[in-house]
């Protein structure tokens, strides 16, 4: 038997009609078509795939705009528990709240610990420090002998940690005459006081203040007592634990005996009745942490609604 093999030039009996180089002719022209459909094909996967990523990052990104990128190391710091007046010689008592709100999940702090007059100069002999290491929250207790002469002053503490600092103060009276120091004791600061208006506790309302419903409030009573009473019905009857909270006569230890309460009974109406947007923000991220992780929608700052949604 002859053997055409592929030469286009013989003569081939299955089509015996065929030019010569008419099969090989129609073989190539197979080919190129064949090549460009899977151009054609590539184009239009590479256009979609195109789509598909500029939607992810300019209209998926885009969504939450005033959202950042969660830092490594982040957090809040805030002075809880110190009485709104004190006598001379007093052993005063209060907590510092440190809120990790960075994705590390540990790393030192240096807490600064001051007692600084309203011109913002502290007293030299009242300065503490400590290294400290910051988990999710952490308080750290702290005292002082009020041995200053009467007038208005207030706790400064100061975290450094890495590049940063981070500020939180508040106010507090000395109520009986004694001259064991006085402003000649005083050391002009070398760090001009930079609280945020959300950090401090001064009598003025700040635009960071909520406002809340008009409640009757309690009298007779001594804030030490109605936090007591808060916390004891804190599971059974909210409405009168935040009625008592909200007694309290400092605006910050009033939210903080609000945020025990809302730690113990693990109920967010505690955080909505707070008048502090920080402290609200502050509550909705503890009972996030403890498992409502639902909350980080109302968290209205955006670090901390951030830190939030990635760490529960």
């Amino acid at each position: 038997m002859a053997d055409y093999g592929n030469n286009p030039y013989m003569y081939h009996p299955q089509n015996p009609f065929a030019m010569p180089g008419q099969q090989g002719y129609e073989s190539e022209k197979k080919r190129a078509h064949i090549r460009k459909t899977i151009i054609y094909v590539s184009v239009v996967i590479g256009i979609f795939i195109v789509g598909i990523v500029s939607y992810i990052v300019f209209f998926r990104s885009g969504s939450e705009p005033n959202v950042p990128d969660n830092p490594r190391m982040l957090m809040d710091l805030r002075v809880l528990e110190l009485p709104a007046k004190v006598h001379w010689g007093d052993n005063v008592e209060y907590n510092v709240e440190a809120l990790n709100l960075g994705s590390a999940t540990i790393y030192d702090i240096i807490l600064r610990y001051d007692i600084i007059n309203l011109d913002g100069n502290y007293f030299p002999t009242f300065r503490k420090e400590e290294t400290v290491a910051l988990v999710q929250k952490s308080e750290f207790p702290q005292s002082f002998e009020a041995k200053l002469a009467p007038g208005l002053y207030k706790v400064r503490v100061t975290a450094f940690y890495g590049n940063e600092k981070a500020t939180a103060s508040q106010s507090f009276e000395i109520v009986e005459e004694d001259a064991t120091i006085t402003d000649a004791d005083l050391v002009r600061d070398d760090e001009p006081a930079t609280t945020p208006p959300a950090q401090t506790n001064t009598p003025v309302q700040t635009n960071n203040d909520v406002q809340v419903s008009n409640i009757d409030k309690i009298t007779g009573v001594s804030d030490s007592q109605l936090k007591s009473r808060a916390l004891d019905m804190a599971d059974s009857n909210a409405e009168n634990a935040i009625r008592n909270c909200l007694s309290i006569s400092n605006q910050n230890n009033a939210n903080n005996c609000l945020m025990k309460c809302a730690e113990k009974s693990g109920r967010d109406s505690y955080c909505e009745s707070m008048t502090d947007r920080d402290f609200r923000d502050d509550c909705y991220m503890s009972l996030a942490l403890d498992g409502n992780s639902g909350l980080c929608s109302k968290i209205v700052n955006g670090y901390k609604k951030n830190s939030c949604l990635a760490l529960t």
